[in-house]
Parts: structure tokens; sequence; C-alpha cells
């Protein structure tokens, strides 16, 4: 539990470094606000799923599904969230799966595969090139290295 709120509180530590080293380049105040409605939705979306993943019919939304809630386009949204996180919205969704998952790691008596569905991979194979792109190892391999490292 701690190192979930650990989690949660890098994110937001994270969020908050984005968006002081953009603020000096941003001119429209309107476009903070909004960038930050659009990291919430993506957080919001993404921890509810991860609360329930096998609920039937539940998935996590798309970017289009995402811009349409805020009543924006979808290259509105992208061009916004990147001006302000220098990052896309997926790229955004796919940080918190990341961190999610390494955490999910941490509990060894946790399937790898369960981790996959949990953080919205139906594919573990696709779960695991994944990972290995974000971390240079496999999910397995990480899990451990920190076993056996301890971090």
């Amino acid at each position: 539990m701690t190192e979930k709120l650990l989690i949660e509180l890098m994110l937001s530590l994270y969020d908050y470094t984005l968006l002081e080293q953009n603020i000096a380049t941003l001119s429209d105040n309107s476009s903070l606000i909004l960038a930050k409605s659009i990291a919430d939705t993506i957080q919001q979306n993404f921890r509810t799923f991860t609360k329930q993943p096998i609920k039937e019919n539940q998935q996590l939304l798309s970017m289009h599904e995402i811009a349409y809630s805020l009543n924006i386009s979808e290259s509105t949204m992208l061009k916004v969230f990147r001006k302000v996180y220098s990052i896309s919205p997926k790229n955004y969704l796919d940080q918190l799966r990341y961190n999610e998952s390494k955490f999910l790691l941490h509990q060894p008596n946790l399937p790898i595969s369960e981790i996959a569905e949990t953080i919205g991979y139906q594919n573990l194979s696709h779960f695991s090139r994944q990972f290995k792109q974000w971390s240079n190892l496999s999910p397995k391999e990480y899990r451990i290295h920190f076993q056996k490292n301890g971090r």
C-alpha cells in the first residue's frame, strides 16, 4: 500500500514538474486547464479500470473517447496535451501502465498474465514486449531482479 501511495505521489510530482517546465512558454491559461483535465480523465479511467479489470465489457477508454468526453477533437487533445506535457496522451497512459505494472510485479504471487490484464493488455506477449521496450527487461526478468536486489 505504501508503494502504491509513493507511485501516486511520484506521478503527481511528475505532472507538476512537467507543468512547471512548460508554464513559462504557455501564453494561454486555458491550455493548462484543458491539459490537466485530459491528464485527470486518463488517470481516473486507468485507476477505475485497474480496480476491476475483469468486469465484463469494461475497458480503457480510447483516446477518441477521452476527447469526446471532454467535448474536444482528438487533434485538439493531442496538440494541447503535447504543448503542456511534451508527450502524447497515449504515452502518458503508457507511463501509468508501466508504473502500475512495476508495482504489481513486486507481488511475487500475482501471475504476470493477471498483471497484463489488470493494466489493460488482453495479450500477454504484447504486454511482455511492451514492458521490455519500457525497461529493457521482460516482466519475469524485472521480477527476478527486484527479488534479488530489493528495488
